[in-house]
């Protein structure tokens, strides 16, 4: 199974503890299991929101239409939970731009 996809990303912080993002995106599948060749089309994206600074907690919602030849055309509709640690003893994500680090002084 071959998949191929076209995303666009985007996203809008409006805190440091709130994201949403949209990623709206075009899949073309290709498969030749068992000797058959299809292709399939899928048209559609994923939305969601992550809540936190340090860790964060989040849901998002994908809708996909799916063309297939010679079938009526499914609609796919999935909700997914997860969430995203930070572990190590920083006070702050460093790959978090908005926030700044300590430094510690160098001893003589």
């Amino acid at each position: 199974v071959w998949n191929m996809q076209l995303p666009l990303y985007f996203s809008f912080h409006p805190s440091d503890k709130l994201t949403l993002y949209a990623s709206p995106r075009y899949v073309y599948q290709f498969n030749t299991l068992g000797g058959l060749q299809s292709s399939w089309n899928y048209l559609g994206g994923n939305a969601g929101i992550l809540l936190g600074r340090k860790h964060k907690f989040g849901i998002d919602i994908g809708h996909y239409r799916v063309s297939i030849p010679k079938l009526s055309n499914p609609i796919l509709f999935n909700i997914g939970v997860g969430g995203k640690f930070f572990f190590g003893n920083n006070d702050s994500e460093p790959s978090s731009p908005n926030i700044k680090r300590k430094t510690r002084k160098k001893r003589k």
